[in-house]
């Protein structure tokens, strides 16, 4: 029996460090055929170094996604910052893996599955989701940060980023990344910004917006829509919840649009997401459209112009996702230089910088001043973030997203439903 679990443990930690090494920055892909790293990026080592005293060994994981290594990644400029940490940090060396963003094998799975096997393969410094940070805390993986480690890091972090990584009143992750949406107008057919759904149906905008599902889960537009329209998503038991009233209204809005031909039905109803609306929207007719902000605000040639996505009343409403970086190390020394490489990577010009590659958001409003933004830019932004809320956990999310999108299937799909009866047949999902 002891040899089965010896060599249990051992395959799992061959698993997890499949082609680590030590020395310059090698990768892990979670796919089953790599491409060879370009060889300026990760250039692969000849040999195993012997470990120089002093040296501390510290292992970042980071999210397919933000591939620095990838040929086809625009997350290239992560590679290069990290062999700057490690020419200016000679007594840090990194090992870089690639792991899958979400899911099973995905970096929240890992992080659990090797704190309860092989704790001693976890790794030191990992970049994750914010959803995947409060769970990680929860289920007490990592430790939050002490005071002493916040001190040296930036204070103007986005309201929303730092909200979102803490739980129980103490920090676990170090913001990084984020993603809001807003929609995008015409500027040869209004100069005022429509963000109320009298406005847009009384001056006869037309919008792209997503209606399609996305794993059976309607999407972030239209949960920001009915949140920002005063719904709610949680109940005084923390179970999942949708208002009847303001449920009915959104689907209302949304029929009526259909009917006065304002939301082509047959193309929103292809949509998943902000992404393909505003990838449709730049070849397209129409007066409005969805946006995923990075998109926009770092496209080469912006098109169009900023407002917020429209709500019942006019108020201004955004769901933010975002990214962290977290220290799991609890070892002093490699917690401590795993702290030093994330504050070194939390550097204003290398977080713009990064964000601008990956389509993304700073999230830190130091970092997004080095953007090229005039002050109405700047201050339609400050607008967006400072409204930002963070996304709900996944057990609220999926099922308010998924009851959503059954009754939004049943508006759209079925004959002469109505918004009424779309809420009820919504309303029962979530239930069962």
């Amino acid at each position: 029996m002891k040899i089965q679990c010896f060599l249990a443990l051992g395959v799992f930690c061959m698993v997890l460090f499949a082609g680590c090494t030590t020395g310059t920055p090698v990768v892990e892909r979670p796919q089953t055929e790599m491409p060879s790293p370009a060889p300026t990026l990760a250039p692969a080592p000849t040999s195993t170094p012997i470990p120089e005293e002093g040296l501390t060994t510290i292992t970042f994981w980071i999210p397919d996604f933000l591939d620095p290594y990838s040929g086809e990644s625009n997350a290239r400029s992560l590679a290069t910052q990290i062999n700057s940490f490690a020419r200016d940090n000679r007594e840090i060396q990194v090992q870089t893996l690639i792991k899958k963003t979400e899911g099973a094998g995905g970096i929240l799975d890992l992080l659990t599955t090797a704190a309860k096997a092989a704790p001693t393969v976890l790794p030191d410094l990992v970049i994750m989701r914010e959803v995947d940070v409060q769970a990680a805390a929860r289920s007490g993986v990592i430790l939050p940060l002490v005071m002493t480690e916040t001190e040296a890091l930036p204070a103007a972090w986005l309201p929303f980023t730092e909200s979102a990584l803490t739980v129980d009143a103490q920090r676990y992750g170090i913001p990084y990344l984020n993603q809001v949406e807003h929609t995008v107008y015409s500027s040869s057919v209004t100069t005022t910004l429509p963000i109320s759904w009298t406005g847009v149906l009384t001056n006869g905008y037309s919008m792209l917006f997503p209606l399609a599902a996305s794993g059976d889960l309607a999407s972030d537009a239209v949960l920001t829509a009915y949140l920002g329209s005063g719904g709610t998503i949680v109940d005084e038991e923390g179970k999942p919840l949708l208002e009847r009233t303001y449920l009915e209204s959104l689907y209302r809005f949304l029929a009526v649009m259909r009917d006065a031909g304002l939301l082509d039905a047959e193309v929103a109803t292809t949509l998943s997401d902000a992404s393909s609306c505003w990838t449709l929207w730049r070849g397209a007719e129409t007066t409005m459209t969805v946006a995923p902000a990075g998109e926009y605000w770092t496209a080469a040639e912006r098109v169009g112009r900023p407002a917020f996505i429209p709500t019942a009343d006019g108020s201004v409403f955004s769901l933010g996702r975002s990214w962290a970086l977290v220290v799991v190390a609890q070892e002093p020394l490699r917690r401590e230089a795993a702290l030093v490489l994330a504050q070194w990577l939390i550097d204003p010009g290398r977080v713009s910088g990064l964000a601008k590659d990956t389509s993304l958001l700073p999230s830190q409003r130091e970092a997004l001043a080095l953007w090229p933004l005039t002050p109405d830019e700047i201050a339609f932004l400050d607008t967006l973030l400072s409204r930002a809320v963070p996304a709900p956990s996944p057990a609220i999310d999926l099922a308010v997203r998924r009851a959503m999108q059954s009754g939004l299937q049943l508006l759209f799909e079925g004959e002469a439903v109505t918004p009424e009866q779309a809420a009820a047949h919504a309303l029962t999902v979530l239930r069962n």
